[in-house]
């Protein structure tokens, strides 16, 4: 019989060079033209002699312009190492959440999208991902709860000021448990705005405890201020008994 080693499988059974990709796409209701290609498509990557290759642009007016580039590299005897970059410029979002919870959503009815992302994937589960995005041209909405709220009118007032609203995200570690770490200009409106809203409402409570605490006062001290009116009636008494005495030390003499 062959041996094991005859039988050894030495390459893909299945392995399409060239794909080409294009025609129409949509994307929720935003449309436009796709274009690209993909490269070593195979169902055992690391039997063949060269990477998987993508390059994939999309256009469209609100799309703006969409392109993917990546090397997925997982060929026999080299580290498997998976590169992918998007770009994304000039797209126009509607209704696009922010941040959702019940207590407070941000929401952009409109905002036009720059985007750029790169992530990097290390011996098949260790991730690196590096995100810039910037919003502008936006208008803001607010849901939730909260919404009502009468400092949520500043939040979309300060929001309003701002030309532009920046999301920077960073990841690395475990793919299925990445270490994430967000930052955004938005950050520091939030801040300002719900430090007034502590200080307003600091003030607020200081009033209320120090008119809380002079009708407390007032009603602690009401025995003692009738007791010290009725010494100073005393006091009178004391006067005209006085003059009295003396009037009759005059008759005496």
């Amino acid at each position: 019989g062959l041996s094991q080693q005859a039988l050894a499988k030495t390459s893909p059974d299945f392995l399409v060079k060239l794909l080409r990709l294009t025609g129409p796409f949509k994307q929720g209701d935003r449309t436009g033209t796709i274009e690209g290609q993909i490269e070593n498509i195979s169902e055992a990557p690391d039997l063949y002699s060269d990477p998987i290759n993508v390059d994939i642009k999309a256009v469209g007016e609100l799309l703006g312009n969409i392109s993917m580039q990546g090397v997925l590299d997982h060929r026999a005897g080299k580290e498997a190492k998976d590169n992918l970059s998007v770009s994304v410029k000039d797209s126009v979002l509607t209704d696009f959440a922010l941040s959702q919870s019940d207590a407070l959503s941000v929401l952009l009815e409109k905002a036009k999208l720059n985007f750029d992302a790169n992530a990097k994937i290390v011996s098949g589960d260790q991730l690196n991902l590096d995100m810039e995005g910037l919003f502008s041209d936006f208008a803001v909405q607010l849901a939730g709860s909260q919404s009502q709220e009468a400092w949520a009118d500043s939040l979309i007032n300060s929001m309003q000021k701002m030309n532009v609203l920046t999301l920077d995200a960073k990841a690395d570690g475990q793919v299925d448990k990445p270490n994430l770490k967000v930052s955004s200009n938005l950050n520091d409106v939030f801040k300002s705005v719900l430090g007034n809203v502590i200080k307003e409402k600091s003030a607020t409570v200081k009033k209320q405890v120090k008119g809380e605490l002079d009708q407390a006062l007032t009603e602690q001290l009401a025995p003692i201020n009738d007791k010290m009116t009725g010494l100073a009636s005393y006091g009178k008494v004391a006067d005209d008994r006085l003059d009295e005495f003396n009037q009759l030390l005059k008759t005496i003499k």
